[in-house]
């Protein structure tokens, strides 16, 4: 019996008393989420939800498998894993049929990535003629090979279908019982690691230099962290919030209750940027960016966060470092600085909690916020407000600023935050949330996947 687990950035795979870790490639900023405080929230078609039931980017529109385990009983065995080795075979001969009987739109496409480099590779004289070609010419073969010709004949199931695989050194189980696992499920097994192509890699272990200068390590355990905050706070009985004490200002005499839930969707602009220029106000308005890399020369980190000013020059979080300098040369790489993160989540959590525990934590950035029972006690009407007085506290501890999305539910509060960036606020009120979702795009639905976009836009357009 094999057990599957996967989190944010990370997968384990156990299979009897071995186990794997599983690196995902494509870097989000999706994290674990924390219990719905908001369950009963009108119309709330909140991030979590659509989530476990939608494909993240990069993941070739399979359901996200954030939080869920799934089991399935092992048919691997040698019998069905059969391979074409006889090198006498040609390719015409290999892939005028495949193993299910029928060449697929994948293994044609295979077959021609294939071909294309093959004539690409012969087309060149010996002047022009480089490494790079051949090696990529190599890929596709074996990618070619392993994933159409020696492919196992019958499939168990399609779980893995639009996943590929990279193998990272030893392994317990073998990468050749890996293969066999992600073939026999509908995926795919590479031989070498192509980036934009490989979804994972796979390790036994990982040092533990790589988790304390990894991202997405330092996402998944901090928004842990955080939510474990928020449950210890609300479970001290003798938490005051004494932050209210500063809001004497905003009472209102003559106050009534709202109509509806007021909910504040917190979000820091830039995080991983704004917690690097706080040292360095002299690159406040310059093109900055957060990554692994020193800027110089082809590298091929990932920008893993961009300034406003890098933004204008048509870079965005995820590209690479080496097509964000050809598109921007002035850009500035500043390292990560994790322990400073850590710092910063948690005095941002630290803030609000000195005005009520109804948070909802979302990632080291991120929050939502029920703010209905607060605004009561304190009868404050202006909404917008006590938002900016919050974001000025932040401001003030954290040298960060916030943007804060107010709604009735935490999906209009998140949208409206699309507005509030950067550094505002968007307050949706609830006479007209029904014409503010009305004008939203399909697309800017926090959440979806290409799957469930299609078929969203496939019933009610875009």
């Amino acid at each position: 019996m094999e057990t599957i687990t996967a989190n944010a950035g990370e997968t384990h795979i156990q299979i009897g008393d071995a186990s794997v870790i599983i690196m995902s490639d494509n870097e989000s900023d999706g994290s674990d989420r924390s219990e719905d405080l908001f369950d009963n929230c009108e119309d709330s078609c909140d991030v979590p939800e659509m989530r476990a039931n939608t494909s993240t980017s990069g993941n070739f529109g399979r359901p996200s498998t954030s939080g869920i385990t799934h089991q399935y009983k092992n048919t691997a065995n040698k019998d069905s894993y059969q391979t074409s080795s006889d090198p006498s075979k040609t390719l015409a001969q290999n892939s005028a049929q495949s193993s299910f009987g029928s060449v697929s739109s994948k293994e044609s496409d295979l077959r021609e990535n294939m071909q294309q480099s093959m004539v690409r590779l012969e087309n060149e004289d010996n002047s022009t003629r480089n490494f790079g070609h051949y090696m990529q010419l190599k890929k596709d073969k074996l990618r070619y090979q392993v994933n159409v010709l020696d492919r196992p004949q019958n499939r168990s199931s399609e779980i893995f279908s639009g996943i590929s695989i990279f193998v990272n050194g030893h392994t317990e189980p073998t990468a050749l019982e890996l293969r066999q696992l992600i073939q026999l499920h509908g995926g795919e097994y590479h031989c070498y690691y192509q980036y934009g192509i490989t979804s994972f890699i796979i390790a036994t272990s990982l040092a533990a230099a790589k988790h304390l200068r990894s991202r997405l390590h330092l996402i998944s355990t901090l928004a842990q962290e955080l939510k474990e905050y928020v449950t210890t706070l609300r479970t001290e009985e003798s938490n005051t919030f004494i932050g209210r004490e500063t809001l004497g200002y905003l009472k209102d005499n003559n106050y009534k209750p709202p109509s509806s839930r007021i909910i504040f969707h917190v979000d820091l602009d830039c995080f991983f940027v704004s917690v690097a220029l706080r040292d360095r106000p002299d690159l406040k308005d310059k093109a900055v960016a957060i990554t692994h890399s020193k800027g110089v020369g082809a590298g091929f980190s990932e920008l893993a966060s961009v300034s406003y000013a890098a933004r204008r020059c048509g870079l965005r979080n995820g590209m690479i470092v080496r097509d964000a300098i050809k598109r921007c040369p002035q850009l500035i790489c500043l390292p990560y600085a994790f322990d400073e993160y850590k710092v910063v989540s948690k005095a941002i959590y630290t803030i609000v909690a000195r005005y009520t525990l109804e948070i909802k934590a979302v990632s080291c950035d991120e929050m939502y916020v029920d703010c209905t029972k607060l605004l009561n006690e304190m009868s404050i009407s202006d909404v917008k407000a006590f938002a900016e007085h919050l974001r000025a506290e932040i401001k003030r501890e954290t040298g960060c600023t916030a943007s804060v999305g107010i709604g009735r539910s935490t999906l209009m509060a998140r949208l409206a935050t699309r507005y509030a960036k950067p550094d505002g606020v968007r307050y949706v009120s609830a006479e007209e949330s029904h014409i503010f979702i009305a004008n939203e795009k399909v697309k800017n639905l926090p959440g979806l996947g290409y799957q469930t976009y299609n078929k969203l836009v496939a019933n009610f357009g875009k």
